[in-house]
Formats: C-alpha cells, structure tokens, sequence
C-alpha cells in the first residue's frame, strides 16, 4: 500500500507542476530540465567551447544539489562524459549577465546511454539520484576577465552534468562555455591527511594561513558526532603549545568550514567541527584545549560539493591550567589529581574519586569490576565497552541505542521495506522514524532524498555502504534496536 501512495504522490507531483508550467514550456530549450542535457563531445585537445542563452531556460523547480548556492535561477544543461583525468569547466556571460556554475554525477546512473533510457518521457522532472561533485558559488566579473570556473578529478566514461545559471533571480543572457581535461593538474601535498602542511604559530601564538581546495579531495572517513560531507578538502598539522586555540575561516568565494583532530591519519578522532554553513565568510569556528607536545590535525573543507579560496586564522586563547594526569579536568577541581577520571565519580562524597579512593572498593552490579574502575556501576558490564568514549560504559548510556544504520522499521537488517518506509516518511508525512540520525546514510548530518537513493544503489547497485557502516553500533539519541 506505502508503495502505490507513493507512486501515486510522484505522479501527482509531476502532473500539478505539467499544469502550472505548460505555457513556459512551450519556448523552453530541451536543454532547459536536467533530463534533457545537451552531451558536449570533447574535440582535439580534449576541449569544446559553445555558446548558449539562457533566455532559452529554465527556473530550477526542483531541490537540485548545489551546495550554498541561490538554485532558484534561470538554467541550462550540459553533460560529458568524464576522461580519467582532471577536468575543467568555465563559463561567462555577454553584456552585463553573469554565470555560475555546478556539476553533479549520480552513482547509478553513471553512463549517458544509462541517462538517456531514464529520461522521462512529458513534462520535466527533476534529477533526483544525482548529487553535487562540484559547484561554484562565484559568479564571472561583467568583463570576463574572472570566469566562473570549476575543476574535478573524473572517472573514465563517467557522466557529469554540467548547469550553467545566473547569478541573479529572473536574471537571462547569452554566455560561452569552455569544457577541457586537464591532464597537467596535480594535486598538493595536503590534499590528504598524511601530507597535511604544517603550522607554526609566531611569537604572539597565531597563525594566519591562506589557500584553496579547489583540488583537494574528499574527507573518506564517517566519525560519529563530526558531520563533515563530501566537500574536498586539504589539510594542516599543528603541534600543541599547551594552549586554549581557537580556529576561524572565512571562504572569500565559498561557504568554507573546518575542523580539528587529534590521533593519527588512520585513527582519527574529531574534537571540534565549525558550523554547517551555506555563505562565503560566515567566521566557522572550531576551539580545542591544544596540550603541548599533541600533534593536531586541521582539515579545510567546506558546504556541500563547494570549494574555493579561504582564510584561515588560529588564535591562542591563552594558557591551559595544570592538569597533572592529562585527564582533560584541571587540578584545581580534579578530585583525583595524579590518576585519570574525567568522569569524576565520587559515589561517597568525600571530595575523592572513586578511581584514587581506597576505602571505596565495593562492586554493586557485580560484575567483578570495583566501582572505583566500573565505568558502568550499577549495571553488570565486565566488559567495560564504551564505543563513544566517554568514560561511561555502553551499558549505561540509555540514549544511545544500539542500531544497524538505515533500518526504519526497527528489525536489525536493512531492506527494500526501510526505503519505502524512508520514501512515505519523507514525501508522505507516514510513520516518524524511530532513529532519524540513522538515516543519515551519506553522512552529511541532513536526511533528504539523496540519503534514500543512497541506500537503494547500496542495496540493488553494489554502491558505497552507509557513512556508519553496516554493523550494529550505537546511535545518538536512538533507541536499542539490535536482535540479541
């Protein structure tokens, strides 16, 4: 039944906005909707350049995927079929329009011959299994001497769509459009983590880096509580000066973002991640306790699929206070100075943590652990979990349930009738999911459309995993829900 609704909603969908834009169809370019994309055939020297007018477009009617970009312009649709190499767009408008650019691929439909079968047929839908690989938010200057330009790292014969929209609302003109593979582009050192570009503050304990990721790369890694995207990305490493720091950038042509870690490139633990932000130059900030002698790892990302230019800036915040045992709780109010706890328990009251109170050696679950070191003391857990680490055991974190990633329905395994459930929930305002954080499947710490096609491609395409993992783990906020 959830099935038919559905089908019936869509269908529903497509013909109100057939009614309401018929008139404007009647002049529109075929290549005014996503699916009707014009293939751009790369020539001698692996470039092509056209010309085109918007006056022959469209205004976007649909949530396309350009990060933190005004979507709701006029557009028009290209698409090419990806080299193997580095490519390159850019575009710019004649007169006094001006043009910005986005590229988005799809992970199941990865082919024009596959693109041209799923076209449908009548009044324009939207593109709803692609996602963003790239935008820019940066409009041309009226004389062209700055193109809107993007670069992205493609894969062999797959297919990229290309929008060329204004800058402005309601705002049309004629512009040329430049695709090329670049097959000289390297990479910096810093795009990934293991290169990662070192920082050292000057005497007044700051710092002031500038650069760009337009040819970083992704952040692979999904950690809980540290939402990073798909934005490509380069990074920093600082050394801790034993110092309150605190970390600002601002994008000068993008919505740029960024976030600190301590541990090793193949252990990464998050600390602090700056706001989700969808403008150039909203000052994200990140803070973190730098302990001297700690290697610190900063990664500059950024909103959706954007990347761009960006000034980052680290401060000293001022000196950290003593902490004897590197617990993270200084001394002044560590009731168990020279021994770690930074849960600080003290069952008695005495003033004395458990963990450095001799007269406290009771175990009230049990569970042959002392509660001086039970990390969970009034429920058996001899094996002391504590996937978060937070100083308290698994078996005590109520609100922290344990879940398989993706599974609506609550039945510990992950199937066609969680993606119906997604889609009715989503579209047809049935059953609230009982763990919505698990549904975030692409890690982007929002649940929309793309999450629910990201699971079906993992499910009948062979596509990528949830950002979580398959395995059951504990969630946030979401109930037990694992089969014992």
């Amino acid at each position: 039944m959830r099935k038919k609704n559905l089908c019936a909603f869509l269908t529903s969908c497509a013909t109100l906005i057939f009614c309401l834009h018929t008139s404007a169809l009647e002049a529109q370019a075929v290549n005014g909707n996503c699916w009707g994309a014009e293939l751009l055939q790369l020539g001698e020297g692996g470039q092509i350049t056209i010309q085109g007018d918007t006056s022959d477009g469209a205004t976007l009617l649909f949530d396309f995927p350009m990060g933190g970009c005004v979507i709701d312009t006029v557009g028009l649709w290209y698409a090419v079929e990806g080299t193997g190499d580095w490519m390159g767009a850019s575009s710019c408008g004649r007169g006094d329009f001006t043009t910005k650019l986005g590229i988005i691929a799809s992970p199941v439909i990865t082919s024009w011959e596959q693109f041209r079968k799923q076209a449908p047929r009548g009044p324009p839908a939207p593109c709803p299994f692609f996602t963003t690989v790239v935008n820019n938010c940066a409009a041309d200057s009226i004389d062209c001497s700055d193109e809107s330009t993007v670069q992205w790292e493609s894969e062999q014969g797959r297919l990229y769509i290309i929008r060329v929209q204004s800058r402005l609302i309601n705002d049309f003109g004629a512009f040329s459009l430049t695709v090329e593979s670049e097959n000289n582009v390297v990479a910096p050192e810093n795009a990934i983590c293991l290169g990662a570009e070192p920082i050292n503050l000057n005497a007044n304990g700051r710092a002031v880096v500038e650069g760009s990721t337009v040819l970083g790369r992704p952040f692979e890694q999904r950690l809980p509580g540290c939402p990073i995207g798909d934005a490509p990305g380069v990074w920093y490493s600082l050394v801790g000066t034993g110092s309150a720091l605190r970390g600002a950038i601002c994008g000068t042509d993008y919505a740029a973002n960024l976030s600190v870690f301590s541990g090793s490139c193949n252990n990464l633990r998050c600390i602090d991640t700056g706001t989700t932000i969808q403008r150039p130059c909203d000052n994200s900030e990140v803070q973190w306790d730098a302990v001297a002698g700690v290697n610190y790892l900063i990664l500059v990302h950024g909103f959706g699929g954007t990347r761009g230019n960006y000034n980052m800036r680290i401060m000293t915040e001022g000196p950290l206070p003593p902490d004897n045992d590197g617990d993270g709780v200084p001394n002044d109010v560590d009731n168990c100075v020279d021994t770690v706890n930074p849960n600080q328990i003290d069952r008695d009251g005495d003033g004395v943590g458990d963990v450095c109170d001799a007269s406290n050696n009771t175990d009230n679950d049990g569970d042959g652990v002392p509660d001086v070191r039970d990390n969970c003391v009034d429920r058996a857990n001899p094996d002391q979990a504590d996937l978060d680490g937070d100083g308290i055991g698994d078996a005590c974190e109520p609100d922290d349930g344990r879940q398989v990633p993706s599974d609506f329905n609550q039945d510990s395994q992950v199937n066609i009738s969680d993606a119906v459930s997604f889609f009715g929930f989503l579209f047809l305002g049935q059953d609230n999911p009982a763990c919505y954080a698990g549904l975030d499947f692409n890690g982007d710490n929002s649940v929309n459309l793309s999450d629910g096609i990201g699971t079906l491609n993992y499910l009948f395409q062979g596509g990528p995993q949830h950002a979580l993992g398959t395995g059951c783990l504990r969630i946030d906020g979401c109930p037990e829900a694992c089969a014992p």
